[in-house]
């Protein structure tokens, strides 16, 4: 068994390998691009000291996982829409200065492949990437 450790700035959703699909939904980290001062190439290692990163379990949006960690509360609820960083009435296309989603977001997880999979060509498939994202593998992009 080999530990791989997969990160991207953006958001990925599935890892699925081929021609056994290997679904890695659990265990994923987020952390905003502001906070986070290491780069690509070091955050996604085995053994990346990911503290302080918030737990995941995708797919989500960064907003649902903060939620989820109680960070925000729920926006579907009363006007906690509105107490969200970076809400603003009307129509806007900018998310504002000081919102944090104006930065991109880190995923990143740690899995093991599989025994059975060493030797073959795989297949990374991501669903859901929100507009764009750069992946990186055990240290490469």
């Amino acid at each position: 068994m080999r530990a791989l450790a997969l990160a991207l700035a953006g958001a990925a959703w599935l890892l699925a390998l081929e021609p056994d699909v290997v679904r890695l939904s659990a265990g994923w980290q987020i952390q905003s691009s502001a906070r986070v001062t290491q780069a690509g190439e070091t955050i996604s290692r085995v053994g990346f000291d990911a503290a302080g990163w918030h737990p995941a379990t995708v797919p989500t949006t960064v907003l649902a996982a903060l939620v989820e960690n109680q960070v925000y509360p729920g926006p579907y609820f009363g006007l906690n829409l509105k107490k969200i960083p970076g809400y603003r009435e009307g129509r806007w296309l900018v998310m504002p200065q000081g919102s944090p989603f104006r930065d991109s977001w880190w995923y990143r997880t740690e899995f093991i492949l599989p025994e059975s999979h060493r030797g073959k060509y795989l297949t990374l498939h991501l669903d859901g990437i929100n507009y764009q994202a750069n992946v990186w593998l055990n240290g490469r992009r």
